[in-house]
């Protein structure tokens, strides 16, 4: 047979795995959506369904406020998980990765085998379904846990990313990505990935208004309220006279026509 005949004939067993695994996964109801709407743009992009094949770019621009910012929340963020078997990174807007760290050395040589590493591109179209790949395709948080990775080869591993979008410009800048092990839980990755995210474009801000950021918070996870009164919280005169006056005028406020009012605590911003 062929060198053409025996490709031909990989592609169509790669074909009949994938519409055996899209159709398993419909079936199942537990592989999101997302998910198999990548499945199927990868078949589409050509991806492999074996491995990832490495697509080397090598340069960037290392002096972007992006890229500055990016830095300096990973350093801070490695600091946290330096003993954990993560690798943190980041990438630009392409999924090119421009960083990475990790503490665990047989991880990142690991990631190394399937060029998740820096100078590669990653995105969806390069890489198939993974983590920052989604996340950049869909400009929103994505984990992608082990099998539902399109290349089996990084069906070890577990992704969690969250894209950076320029708060000046809207531009989707890059991505940050959490890389573990696949028995893993991804949840805290996803909530740190998108809290780091986030710390990235507040930085960008402040640079870019030519301040100096304040100190930032190192992997923290914190809890984010809807509203101050949640079941259990108690009747709305449990608050302090403070916060009651604060609310009542803000009621007025809201009412009135033409005016918006926000109410916090001192330097939550608004």
């Amino acid at each position: 047979m062929t060198d053409h005949a025996l490709r031909r004939a990989d592609l169509q067993a790669d074909a009949a795995r994938l519409g055996r695994r899209t159709t398993d996964a419909a079936e199942r109801r537990d592989v999101p959506g997302r998910v198999v709407a990548s499945w199927q743009r990868s078949e589409a992009y050509g991806v492999s369904l074996e491995q990832v094949e490495p697509a080397f770019s090598g340069s960037w621009d290392e002096e972007s406020l992006f890229a500055e910012c990016g830095r300096e929340v990973l350093d801070g963020l490695h600091e946290t998980l330096a003993d954990d078997p993560v690798s943190v990174m980041l990438t630009d807007a392409e999924g090119l990765v421009l960083n990475r760290r990790s503490g665990d050395h047989a991880l990142l040589r690991a990631l190394d085998d399937v060029h998740l590493a820096p100078g590669f591109r990653y995105s969806e179209r390069e890489a198939g379904t993974n983590g920052l790949g989604l996340a950049l395709a869909d400009r929103v948080p994505t984990l992608v846990r082990a099998d539902e990775h399109y290349a089996m080869s990084l069906c070890t591993y577990t992704c969690a990313a969250a894209p950076v979008i320029n708060p000046l410009t809207g531009r989707l800048e890059g991505s940050v990505n959490l890389t573990t092990w696949s028995e893993q839980s991804g949840n805290v990755l996803l909530a740190l990935a998108q809290a780091a995210a986030g710390s990235t474009a507040s930085l960008m801000l402040v640079r870019s208004r030519g301040h100096d950021a304040p100190p930032a918070h190192r992997g923290e996870v914190r809890r984010v309220r809807t509203t101050w009164l949640e079941p259990g919280d108690g009747p709305a005169g449990a608050m302090s006279p403070v916060w009651t006056r604060a609310l009542a005028e803000a009621e007025r406020g809201v009412d009135a026509p033409g005016v918006t009012l926000a109410v916090g605590e001192t330097g939550s911003g608004g």
